[in-house]
């Protein structure tokens, strides 16, 4: 694993720019196979938040040229706000939520947050009053599953799958409905694989792949998640 002087993780040339989804990406796959989720020097998830955190926000990493943020994205916040559900970090949850509203349903850098933005926040805060929602909310995980098939075909198109994998596994374990298990369903059977694995496991071995910088660690942890598809 690549790791920075502050334990943050980085790619191999030191670049930081997706610390943040990184380290929630990472935190909740951790959760998800009951494993120590850090190993010294790896900061706790916890302790990650705390330094990527900033009176006005969360920033992508804590120094120049990632640390405006205004410039934090939806795919940098969203593993973040699964894996906060997960730890029960319901007071950063608020924030988050908070100041997605405050920006007119956007998230820092201006991506709009959609409907299923709301349902990964309902079962992050475990919200189960507005179960019925999410029958609704959960529709785009199909369009998403669907296109990741078709996009799919093209063997490098794997940025999208990250945080698609893990819509699909948090809506698996916390108040699942018809409509993401079939984009689920969807996922598992069509998304194209170019080895003899699975379609979601291909696209984590080759987005963490070691030629391209990245930490092979990641697809390794999430093997027995997405196993359970």
């Amino acid at each position: 694993m690549y790791l920075d002087s502050n334990g943050l993780i980085v790619q191999s040339t030191g670049d930081g720019g997706d610390t943040l989804q990184r380290e929630g990406f990472w935190f909740e796959g951790a959760h998800l196979v009951d494993m120590e989720p850090f190993k010294p020097p790896m900061k706790s998830y916890n302790e990650a938040l705390t330094i990527l955190s900033t009176p006005k926000g969360f920033v992508r990493y804590p120094n120049p040229p990632y640390n405006d943020p205004t410039d934090t994205s939806r795919d940098q916040l969203v593993s973040n706000i699964r894996a906060c559900g997960y730890y029960g970090y319901n007071d950063v949850l608020k924030v988050i939520l908070r100041d997605v509203l405050k920006n007119f349903s956007r998230f820092p850098n201006g991506d709009i947050a959609f409907i299923n933005d709301y349902g990964r926040f309902i079962r992050s805060f475990r919200a189960w009053y507005l179960y019925p929602l999410l029958f609704l909310f959960d529709l785009p995980l199909i369009v998403n599953s669907i296109i990741r098939c078709i996009a799919g075909h093209d063997s490098n198109n794997v940025g999208d799958d990250v945080n698609h994998i893990g819509d699909l596994t948090q809506a698996q374990n916390i108040y699942a409905t018809p409509t993401s298990w079939i984009a689920r369903l969807i996922y598992k059977h069509f998304r194209p694989a170019f080895t003899g694995t699975n379609g979601a496991q291909y696209a984590l071995d080759w987005y963490f792949r070691a030629e391209s910088g990245g930490n092979p660690e990641f697809a390794l942890l999430w093997a027995p998640i997405v196993a359970r598809f």
